[in-house]
């Protein structure tokens, strides 16, 4: 059975508290040492708020004999969401990206590598480049234009992939058998602010609501489900980042 889901927001702006520090000693150590076992593959899963795992039914298990669902590892995925419970500031963590200018106007590379958790660094071997600019289409009259992934579709792919990550989560952990989702997203811009034809009092009006049309495929998912996890998505962490207004810290300094 296939359910449609879908959802217009008007954008926002977001952003992601750090984690605080936690304990000191051989306590410490043992925790940062599960952390750094479990972290990488669980960080997501964290921002997303669940309150515990459905039980029932028989799951495949690891080398350890954990239970494994769609490669999560839900013995530690539990240990996570106790711990949070326990205590709250374990479940902050911050991400971060850079970004640099490349020769042509239109064109610079963003580098994703290592995140605070617990007021620790982890991932430090962490080092994707993505370059990023215009589609050719709307580079106007330059040489050589290269088609780049524009901005603002990174961002709507970002926000595709996690709605459809917090959609599968909740369908796990409450017992819906979810075998596909899929998501088409769209956001109406004009330019006009972007080209100095309208003021910055009129950047509210620079994009329409954008539309979020998330299909779900399963073998017996019923209305009742499907509207339980049309409310889900709005535990999506990216879904908050720009869909909420936040606060933003900009500073533009001078280099030497």
């Amino acid at each position: 059975m296939t359910g449609r889901i879908l959802s217009r927001h008007e954008p926002g702006r977001g952003t992601v508290a750090a984690l605080s520090e936690c304990g000191d000693g051989p306590a410490k150590l043992r925790i940062n040492e599960m952390k750094r076992t479990i972290l990488s593959g669980a960080v997501a899963l964290l921002l997303i708020g669940h309150a515990s795992i459905a039980q029932g039914g028989e799951r495949p298990v690891n080398q350890h004999g954990d239970p494994v669902v769609k490669g999560l590892n839900l013995k530690h995925y539990n240990q996570i969401v106790e711990d949070i419970r326990s205590n709250p500031a374990h479940g902050r963590v911050e991400f971060r990206a850079t970004g640099e200018s490349e020769e042509m106007v239109y064109h610079s590379t963003a580098r994703i590598g290592p995140f605070k958790a617990a007021g620790e660094e982890f991932g430090k071997s962490r080092d994707y480049a993505l370059h990023l600019g215009l589609p050719v289409e709307l580079q106007g009259d330059v040489e050589a234009p290269v088609d780049r992934i524009e901005p603002v579709e990174l961002a709507l792919a970002a926000l595709a992939d996690c709605v459809i990550g917090t959609l599968r989560v909740h369908a796990l952990v409450n017992g819906i058998e979810i075998e596909k989702v899929s998501a088409e997203l769209r956001a109406p811009l004009d330019l006009q602010v972007l080209l100095a034809l309208h003021d910055l009092d009129k950047r509210d009006e620079m994009y329409g609501a954008i539309s979020i049309d998330l299909t779900i495929e399963g073998p017996e998912v019923t209305e009742e489900q499907r509207q339980f996890l049309s409310e889900q998505l709005k535990r999506s962490p990216v879904f908050n980042l720009v869909g909420l207004a936040h606060e933003m810290d900009t500073a533009v300094n001078i280099g030497g």
